[in-house]
């Protein structure tokens, strides 16, 4: 959630009124890139150089002898094959497997596609799915929700390369104003996404249930009474500076 934003404060407005013991957390912060006005052209020449030289040198050489193959895909009438696809990269990456919902990828992608906004992208290696980003374009925000690539090739930069080649469509088609990259720590993000927005969680529990209860109070009761030591030789430090 954005701390500042209207939702996060009417959510803590109604917790309260609730009478909902809650907390919020730091979560990981929203890389984003604004590229109103910006051609992919530009954009592109605007990513750092090590970057650039390395999907130039590392990869754009399987594009050119016909092993790596991009493909987009954004119309429903293509989903079936883009699914298995999507789900072939997503179960090389077993830690993440277990942990998408159950038919998350697929329902999102076709409601994604039945209301215009998908824009999937897919590299094939040696005629085999091996990177995948799922994005989503809406109201001039183009938000990338899932960017897998397969562990097996790990020494080529899979998702640079993907990301490079979605970019004329993001910028030059779809003319987004921002790409929204949401909470991630990958390394290769700060090369195409370089801004950041704090973003936070909320936690909360119903005091009227057992489960909540018992929440309530190891998440906020008993961390704030093991804090009760610390605070106090912080104020008595102070006094005595």
């Amino acid at each position: 959630l954005d701390p500042a934003s209207p939702f996060a404060r009417l959510l803590r407005l109604h917790l309260r009124s609730r009478r909902y013991p809650f907390q919020a957390f730091k979560h990981l912060d929203d890389r984003y890139e604004t590229t109103e006005g910006t051609s992919s052209g530009a954009y592109l020449a605007a990513r750092p150089s090590a970057i650039r030289a390395l999907v130039r040198e590392r990869v754009r050489p399987f594009f050119d002898n016909g092993r790596a193959r991009f493909r987009s895909v954004s119309d429903a009438s293509e989903l079936d094959a883009a699914i298995e696809a999507y789900t072939a990269v997503l179960e090389m990456n077993m830690a993440d497997a277990e942990m998408e919902p159950e038919g998350y990828g697929r329902n999102v992608m076709r409601v994604a596609a039945d209301a215009g906004a998908l824009r999937l992208g897919l590299i094939d290696f040696d005629g085999q799915p091996a990177a995948v980003q799922l994005w989503i374009v809406s109201a001039g925000i183009a938000r990338c929700i899932r960017i897998w690539s397969d562990p097996g090739h790990a020494a080529l930069p899979l998702d640079d390369m993907l990301v490079e080649c979605m970019i004329p469509q993001l910028l030059d088609v779809d003319c987004v104003r921002e790409l929204d990259f949401g909470p991630i720590e990958a390394e290769f993000a700060q090369n195409w996404a370089p801004r950041t927005r704090e973003r936070i969680g909320i936690i909360a529990f119903n005091p009227r249930t057992w489960r909540g209860a018992r929440g309530a109070l190891r998440h906020i009761v008993l961390p704030k009474l093991l804090s009760i030591p610390r605070r106090l030789r912080r104020k008595i430090r102070a006094r005595f500076a």
